[in-house]
């Protein structure tokens, strides 16, 4: 899962720090909706509802709690996100993960760890998936028994649809990503995005009930 560390992580977390540090700071806050802080020589973003601070050039991400807890995962798609951000305007069109390039290719590993535990975890339960959304700062959409467009990053919104289950079929879900999202991030780093992003949704279902 994408979740995982090791040295491997280690590796991608240096050179997405060397992809930022090689990028103008102002530029790439523009371009990602953040703010650059030129008296810090730090961007600000929002991820997942949360403020991050983003040392410029050396890529030292911290949340209110400083960098203790973030997970190697997370400070990578934050970097990768500032360096390769676009600036381009949403299409406000939905489309699925395996119609991002080469998204085929991920896609059973997307299904398996982001979409299939989100059935799972909110089948029988679409007002707890409603209601983990506020949390995240989710805009109810009219989509399935439950739609949420979840802004995880200023320009990669993410779309969750939850279908109950009846007496025919069992409980579905899938997770959505507005068709410009390859402006902003790699295909592998969107898997990223809406698996830690269901995680994230089950984590706060989890709390609200007690689990």
């Amino acid at each position: 899962m994408p979740m995982e560390t090791g040295q491997n992580y280690e590796m991608a977390l240096q050179l997405a720090r060397q992809a930022f540090a090689g990028r103008a700071p102002g530029e790439m806050a523009s371009r990602a909706g953040a703010q650059f802080l030129s008296d810090d020589q730090a961007i600000l973003i929002r991820y997942l509802n949360r403020m991050y601070r983003v040392a410029y050039p050396g890529g030292e991400v911290q949340g209110e709690s400083g960098s203790e807890g973030i997970l190697i995962g997370n400070r990578i798609l934050i970097l990768h996100y500032l360096a390769s951000a676009s600036g381009a305007p949403m299409e406000n069109r939905l489309i699925s993960y395996r119609e991002l390039p080469a998204g085929n290719v991920y896609y059973n590993a997307f299904a398996r760890f982001g979409i299939a535990p989100l059935a799972e975890f909110f089948g029988n339960r679409p007002e707890l998936l409603q209601r983990a959304g506020a949390v995240l700062g989710a805009t109810v959409i009219g989509l399935g028994n439950v739609g949420l467009r979840i802004p995880v990053l200023p320009g990669v919104p993410v779309t969750v649809t939850l279908w109950e289950a009846d007496d025919e079929f069992p409980a579905s879900a899938n997770i959505l990503f507005d068709a410009s999202a390859s402006s902003y991030l790699h295909t592998e780093d969107l898997a990223y995005v809406g698996e830690y992003t269901s995680l994230t949704l089950r984590r706060i279902g989890s709390e609200v009930t007690g689990a």
